[in-house]
């Protein structure tokens, strides 16, 4: 504050303190100038204001972005949002990719970004607003292990009937 009587004005500051029941509480504060009539400077204004729902929520809000962001890494899971109004398809995080301009619940192959084809599990919701339809939004898991998995047990099952068809005995 000593700045504020040469006339300097302090930035906004927020600053954590614990009460006497050790409960956390956010105050922002900035002090300024008080000038007289004559341009003489009288005192400080000192401005106080207890942020502390906005900043609980905002940590909470970038808790809950770093969880899902890991989730989504870790479970190969993504989201989109398709825009009606503006015709606009978005892809977020890891989904970003093009897609066949149709909307299918269930599996869906698609092609990434990076030109790979991909197949994915994909659901998804409308938007409605005054009754009015203005887009969807949903999500996808990329289940390409999955597929992987399914195709080699179709393959091996075909190799199996092919060795059991053939063999010179009949085996049941």
């Amino acid at each position: 504050m000593d700045g504020c009587l040469l006339e300097i004005h302090s930035e906004v500051h927020i600053e954590r303190h614990l009460d006497n029941d050790k409960n956390e509480r956010w105050f922002q504060w900035f002090n300024r100038t008080w000038y007289g009539d004559k341009e003489n400077i009288l005192g400080i204004i000192l401005s106080i204001e207890d942020v502390s729902e906005r900043i609980q929520n905002e940590l909470k809000l970038e808790k809950l972005e770093v969880l899902f962001k890991e989730k989504t890494e870790i479970g190969k899971i993504g989201h989109w949002e398709y825009d009606a109004e503006k015709n606009e398809l978005f892809w977020y995080n890891i989904t970003k990719a093009i897609n066949t301009g149709k909307y299918v619940n269930g599996r869906i192959p698609l092609l990434t970004a990076k030109g790979n084809n991909i197949w994915v599990l994909a659901a998804g919701q409308p938007i409605i607003k005054d009754k009015v339809f203005v887009g969807l939004i949903g999500t996808f898991q990329d289940i390409m292990d999955i597929v992987r998995a399914e195709a080699k047990i179709i393959e091996n099952e075909r190799l199996l009937r092919t060795v059991l068809d053939n063999l010179p005995l009949n085996a049941y």
